[in-house]
């Protein structure tokens, strides 16, 4: 099997007692709780009548908000991205915690742990990796517009070109969670060592999973979409020369096919097969970046060539 394809279904090796599957499952049995428990108190402030839908009472106008209640959506919904956040990086921490050092604490690996907090850190610097990118691609955007105000091809190039340059730059950085916990401390900048030796492995793997992701999240959506609206769903493009009026164009399809008659149940199909993809996705991805990891500790002497708990 070549590099990247060993890298690519690393976390899908058999280990005895292995617990991705159990931490999987718990990790989504959490995740719907936890959006369950955020969401009715959300629609409460918002004015939607929840027990009337829970009694199969018809569903009535909502009611205009509250002022007063409003103003609980935006510390609600810091609650939410806190508590989604250290959730996913405590499912994270536990599948590169099993698959680099062979251990797993807590319910399948899930624990409030160092592990889990640092890996909460890797989240907030990724975020900043992220905005500081998205600047400058408005910055790149808005230079482009104004020197070549009237050649949209130039706009393309110049933002495909910045796009790849954060990618692989993502890429290089992108098994800092794994080295964080497999060294474990605070180790995001020690990612570029791991990656020297194997970025065009960790790249193909990326490639590979990345683009299976987004054919299940749009392609199979832009399917359903040609599907429900026939050969009026190509047309409603042909104004879309930058990213935000293709990004419109998008959101303004899906809406018109969702009213077209038996299209609604098949897109909710799509919509939840892709998030079970997504999940498996994840998997594979912390396998990844666990495998560069252990193949860099290797030669740092520091794991042995055997994967843990194999």
């Amino acid at each position: 099997m070549s590099e990247p394809l060993r890298a690519t279904f690393f976390a899908l090796q058999p280990r005895k007692g292995g617990i991705l599957f159990g931490a999987t499952i718990c990790y989504v049995l959490m995740f719907a709780a936890l959006t369950a428990a955020l969401l009715f108190p959300l629609f409460a402030v918002m004015g939607f009548d929840l027990q009337g839908v829970a009694s199969g009472a018809p569903p009535a106008t909502a009611a205009t908000p509250d002022p007063m209640k409003a103003i609980w959506i935006v510390p609600l919904g810091l609650i939410a991205v806190f508590a989604f956040c250290v959730l996913t990086a405590s499912f994270e921490a536990a599948c590169l915690r099993w698959m680099i050092r062979g251990e797993k604490p807590g319910l399948f690996g899930l624990a409030l742990d160092e592990d889990t907090w640092r890996v909460y850190g890797i989240y907030w610097v990724w975020w900043l990796y992220y905005v500081v990118a998205w600047i400058g691609f408005l910055i790149l955007s808005a230079l482009i517009s104004r020197l070549l105000p009237e050649n949209q091809i130039a706009w393309w190039i110049g933002a495909g070109l910045y796009t790849c340059a954060i990618a692989l730059g993502a890429v290089a950085l992108a098994p800092a969670a794994a080295v964080t916990v497999g060294q474990r401390r605070f180790a995001f900048g020690d990612a570029f060592q791991a990656t020297e030796d194997h970025f065009g492995a960790l790249l193909a793997s990326f490639a590979v999973l990345l683009g299976l992701q987004h054919l299940l999240n749009y392609g199979l959506t832009a399917v359903w979409a040609v599907w429900a609206l026939d050969d009026d769903a190509l047309t409603r493009f042909a104004g879309a020369n930058d990213w935000m009026s293709l990004s419109m164009a998008y959101n303004a399809t899906i809406a018109a096919a969702m009213s077209e008659p038996g299209a609604a149940p098949v897109y909710w199909a799509i919509t939840a097969s892709s998030v079970v993809a997504s999940f498996a996705i994840s998997v594979l991805i912390y396998g990844v970046n666990a495998r560069v990891t252990r193949l860099w500790m290797q030669q740092q002497g520091q794991v042995t060539a055997a994967p843990a708990a194999a």
